[in-house]
C-alpha cells in the first residue's frame, strides 16, 4: 500500500512538472538536502539546499520552457523512514532552432518520512551539452552558465 502511494504521488509530480509547476516539487525537499545532476554543465553541480534546488529547476524551465518529462519505470523500496526510489524518464523539449531535444534520464531519490533527502540524476551530457550550446545561441545566457552550486549545511556528530 505505501509503495502504490508513493508511486502515485510521483505521477502527480511529473504531471506539475509538465504544467511548468515545479515550486511544488521543490517545497517536497528537505531544507538540508542534496540534489546532483552528473556533469559541468549549466545544469549540473550539487546542491545542499532547497533554495539551490529551487534555482536549479527555475533555470531548467527558463532554458527549456515546454520541457515535457515522460515517466518509463519506477521502482520503490523501503519504508516511510528510508524510501529508496529510481525513476527512468524521458525529457523532450522543442529547442529555439526548431530541433526536437530528447533525453533519457535515470533518477536515484531518497526520501525520509516522505521529504526528498537525497536525488541523483544522469542523462547523455553530450547531448544536453549541444541542446544548451543551440539555446545559448539564441540568446538563453543562462544555458551556458556555471552550474548551481551550494555548501553542505555544518551538521554536528
Amino acid at each position: 500500500m505505501y509503495h502504490t502511494l508513493v508511486r502515485q504521488k510521483l505521477a502527480q509530480n511529473f504531471q506539475k512538472l509538465n504544467q511548468g509547476d515545479f515550486e511544488s516539487i521543490v517545497t517536497q525537499f528537505r531544507s538540508s538536502t542534496h540534489h546532483i545532476f552528473a556533469g559541468d554543465l549549466a545544469l549540473g553541480g550539487e546542491r545542499y539546499s532547497r533554495d539551490g534546488v529551487r534555482q536549479w529547476y527555475a533555470r531548467l524551465f527558463s532554458i527549456f520552457p515546454g520541457i515535457r518529462f515522460t515517466v518509463r519505470d519506477i521502482i520503490i523500496q523501503g519504508w516511510p523512514w528510508h524510501t529508496s526510489i529510481v525513476v527512468q524518464f524521458q525529457v523532450d523539449a522543442t529547442l529555439e532552432n526548431g530541433n526536437a531535444y530528447q533525453n533519457e534520464v535515470a533518477q536515484f531519490i531518497q526520501l525520509k518520512w516522505g521529504q526528498i533527502a537525497y536525488m541523483k540524476l544522469y542523462e547523455d551530457t553530450q547531448r544536453l551539452a549541444n541542446a544548451l550550446h543551440i539555446q545559448a545561441e539564441a540568446g538563453f545566457g543562462e544555458a551556458l552558465a556555471a552550474p548551481i552550486v551550494d555548501a553542505p549545511a555544518f551538521r554536528s556528530a
